[in-house]
């Protein structure tokens, strides 16, 4: 490799690769321009991969810094390519790669410059990565101060991320890879690495933007061949054999790959499962159990996966009172010794209704769950239910084909009327053949559970729920057990390391002093976004208030949102998020009603240690929707984490979608009711296009969304000619209204002029539209509900949108026409432009027969049964 030897004054030179981001790359130059250390001594190396954006920027920094910015041309547009133009053109001491999106702490070279200057021996200095919204998971505890790592016994410490290197240029003997496979990036840093000396510095951090981790990275066999194939050579060539550390990252990559579902989706070329399996457990020959066994990247279940498939063998064993999974010898789990998890623990009316789950390696014919019962001086036994939810992370969970981790999920309903006290545990038997064991669980709660090893009790009507030694008990109300249970979990919290725990205290000392005073008031608290008003929460609100009755009924929202000055004008009784009468109405509350599912809606707890409330946090939440179901999504809106207590549809098809599909609530749960927001909609249209497509949720990272698909067709719809040309001759205006989760990246699009953006609220924009496009967003029954023109322009990237297909079908059912091209869209455009935007009648007839209630009782119909349950 051509190595530049430092010929100036510089200490440090940082690549950067240009991307289309423009937002980001500013944020990562201005982490290197306000460094603690003299700006002199840094140069920026600009890769340009033909990003007119970001060129123009770094344009503007070579004019204001002509001495420190320096921008390279790479036609290839490949990141190995531009990574070696970066290497060959830097003329510092120390060189280091950032990738556009990563920042720096501003301590960040002052620290890695002392630490090169006393621990001259060292070649490699790395930092802390912090992954922007959530920690890093390295726990650098043990590392008290800066020093040589020894990565043989700490490989864990070791990342791949490029950004957290800096590097002495005159060590470095390797260039990037360029191959089709990628991974060019980790091959570089392993290869550097296993030759050289790593210090560690403690204080400073580069924060990533991107999701990009080699932990959290899906290889593809082809990536994991050609990287493990390269480094396996590169080892034995430079050493004789595969070093530990090494070892430790090839099981990290090699685990993204067993975790693939189906074996089908690795095979390359004529590759067989046979020759797949051979492969991987020629791979395994050369990783020791201890970095298997020991690798904090790497998730119990598929560390015991890769030991089964290195020991060839798996096998349950009873012994005595124990039952065994082994691999070979090794033991990977003991049944009998497994937590039973509880999600769910409420009272409603005569019962008390738990849902949970245990977690083991035999499949579901082996297991079964008993809840028992001790009232009246009598012993029942209840079975449970068993719940299959296999469209969720709890499904039967497969490791290239081979069924591998089974999530027993049950739901259990207990009467309660007919004692006034009663005691309730769990037992689980395994059994196999003639043998069987039964064991009484050690219980263990989830996050959403109404109770946790703090709070654990509960009051709800009359009763109380008390966790105590394994069991629950349910006893009659009294305020002396209340003081004496609440001071009991106040000992707790006190006891424990968890933070904010005296502002817990103080405020569940708060909840005691007004309980007594509270527990008999009703109150409904609303919401749609905690930002955003102007979906069905608000809808509704607005009806509620103006009914007689004893309910106090309360509306959340930001108080910095435009809505809260709105709502406080229009009707009073509007509440700021996370104000401490937020809180106390959150807590003393008896139904949760939001258009959103997102629990983050209305808790003000969720980012405080919400387990620690647990014990005071009982309502019915009540989802009353965003807009009509037509995919599945029980995915995501799943029952052990949303325990709704009223589920709103619109439609019998999407009734049935929710009550005989894979969502797991109890049909009286499901109400159809109708969309408070429809009461409102109003025709008045005028000569308006507005464009509203929905959002990916896999692209909430800027890297991702600008290089889709998504974001190019949006991107060309916003700049077509002959649009902007029609809409001018026939007098139309176009409007294009963003997802509310693609309102922080508005800034990454090119919009013409003649589009207005707006953030008016969705009724009034539907009312003044005469034509609507979108893709599959749900806000195209509103529209079809007005019987008004519907396009849905659904490119290739429809097919890879975030939810599964449901009971809607486009063709078949769908209120518009389907368009494929953008061409194709003009012309619909302009086909409905020409006849003054009517609709077709088989599209006013499927409209006709879909909807349920076509009246403006929808409000009412949901209010009415909110008063009566």
């Amino acid at each position: 490799m051509n190595i530049i030897n430092s010929t100036s004054d510089l200490d440090y030179d940082f690549t950067i690769v240009l991307y289309n981001i423009e937002n980001c790359i500013e944020d990562s130059i201005k982490s290197v321009i306000n460094q603690k250390y003299d700006f002199k001594k840094v140069e920026i190396i600009f890769i340009n991969d033909g990003s007119d954006k970001n060129h123009k920027i770094a344009l503007n920094y070579q004019k204001k810094y002509p001495k420190n910015f320096f921008i390279v041309e790479n036609d290839e547009k490949d990141m190995a390519e531009s990574l070696n133009l970066g290497l060959n053109h830097s003329k510092g001491e120390y060189i280091n790669f950032l990738n556009s999106g990563d920042i720096l702490s501003n301590d960040t070279l002052s620290e890695v410059n002392s630490f090169f200057s006393k621990v001259t021996s060292s070649d490699v200095v790395g930092i802390r990565v912090d992954e922007g919204r959530e920690k890093f998971s390295i726990d650098y505890s043990f590392i008290k101060s800066n020093q040589i790592i020894d990565i043989s016994q700490y490989p864990e410490v070791i990342n791949s991320i490029l950004s957290s290197f800096f590097i002495k240029k005159e060590s470095v003997n390797v260039n990037f890879d360029i191959n089709p496979y990628e991974k060019s990036d980790l091959l570089f840093i392993d290869e550097l690495l296993i030759n050289s000396k790593i210090g560690f510095v403690i204080q400073p951090k580069v924060q990533k933007s991107s999701s990009n981790y080699l932990i959290k990275n899906k290889s593809t066999l082809n990536q994991f061949k050609h990287y493990y194939d390269s480094i396996y050579t590169f080892c034995n060539e430079q050493l004789g054999y595969i070093p530990n550390y090494i070892q430790y990252k090839i099981a990290i990559e090699l685990a993204s790959i067993v975790e693939i579902e189906d074996i089908d989706d690795i095979l390359i070329d004529n590759m067989t499962a046979s020759d797949a399996y051979s492969y991987i457990n020629k791979v395994l020959n050369h990783i020791s159990l201890s970095n298997i066994k020991g690798n904090i990247f790497i998730n119990q279940h598929t560390q015991n996966f890769l030991l089964y498939l290195k020991n060839k063998d798996f096998h349950i064993d009873v012994d005595g009172n124990e039952v065994i999974f082994y691999c070979g010898s090794y033991v990977l789990n003991v049944l009998t010794r497994q937590n039973l998890w509880l999600d769910i623990i409420e009272i409603k009316e005569d019962y008390i209704n738990f849902s949970g789950s245990i977690t083991s390696y035999c499949e579901y014919d082996h297991i079964s769950i008993e809840a028992i019962k001790e009232a009246n001086g009598e012993t029942e036994i209840i079975p449970v239910k068993f719940i299959d939810y296999s469209t969720t992370e709890r499904k039967v969970k497969k490791f290239l084909s081979v069924p591998w981790v089974y999530s027993y999920n049950f739901d259990a309903h207990i009467q309660i009327s007919d004692c006034e006290n009663c005691k309730i545990s769990f037992r689980y038997t395994y059994s196999e053949k003639e043998t069987g064991i039964t064991v009484m669980p050690n219980i263990k709660f989830r996050k959403f559970a109404s109770l946790s090893k703090f709070s654990h009790y509960f009051i709800k009507d009359s009763r109380i729920v008390l966790f105590t030694q394994n069991s629950f008990l349910v006893m009659p109300y009294s305020l002396k057990k209340v003081f004496k249970f609440e001071f009991s979990s106040i000992k707790k919290i006190l006891q424990s390391t968890a933070k904010n725990k005296i502002k817990t205290i103080g405020y569940k000392a708060i909840y005691l002093a007004l309980f007594h005073y509270m527990k008999n008031k009703k109150i409904w608290l609303m919401g749609d976004r905690k930002e955003f008003a102007d979906d069905n929460a608000e809808y509704l609100f607005k009806y509620c208030i103006k009914q007689k009755d004893d309910v106090n009924k309360y509306f959340v929202v930001n108080k910095n949102s435009p809505d809260y000055k709105r709502l406080n004008r229009e009707c009073g009784n509007i509440v700021a998020f996370g104000s401490l009468k937020h809180k106390l109405l959150f807590t003393f509350s008896d139904k949760l009603i939001s258009s959103q599912v997102n629990k983050f809606i209305l808790n003000p707890f969720l980012r405080s240690n919400q387990f620690l409330y647990n014990g005071v946090l009982l309502h019915d939440e009540c989802f009353i929707q965003h807009g009509i179901i037509l995919h599945d999504l029980s995915s995501w809106i799943r029952k052990y984490i949303y325990n709704l207590s009223l589920f709103v549809t619109s439609a019998e098809a999407e009734w049935e979608s929710i009550a005989n599909t894979n969502y797991n609530f109890d049909t009286e749960r499901i109400q159809l009711l109708g969309l408070p927001r429809y009461d409102n909609l109003v025709n008045n249209a005028d000569k308006q296009i507005l464009f509203v497509p929905t959002w990916r949720r896999d692209l909430d990272d800027p890297q991702l969304l600008v290089n889709s698909e998504y974001f190019n067709n949006i991107n060309s719809i916003l700049n077509n000619e002959k649009l902007i040309k029609l809409a001018r001759d026939y007098g139309y205006s176009l409007v294009f209204r963003p997802h509310p989760e693609l309102w922080r990246y508005l800034d990454l699009f090119d919009i013409s002029d003649e589009f207005r953006i707006s953030n008016e609220s969705y009724s009034t924009l539907l009312s003044e539209s005469s034509v609507m496009i979108t893709d599959y967003s749900s806000i195209a029954f509103d529209f079809a509900y007005l019987k008004k023109p519907l396009i849905y322009y659904q490119t290739q990237d429809f097919e890879n949108f975030h939810y599964e297909k449901g009971y809607f079908d486009y063709e078949t059912m769908g209120f518009g026409e389907i368009i494929k091209t953008q061409e194709e869209l003009i012309n619909k455009i302009e086909f409905y432009m020409k006849n003054g935007s009517v609709l077709e009648d088989k599209y006013k007839q499927r409209s006709a027969k879909f909807f349920r209630f076509h009246d403006r009782n929808n409000s009412k119909r949901i209010y009415d049964w909110l008063i009566k349950h």
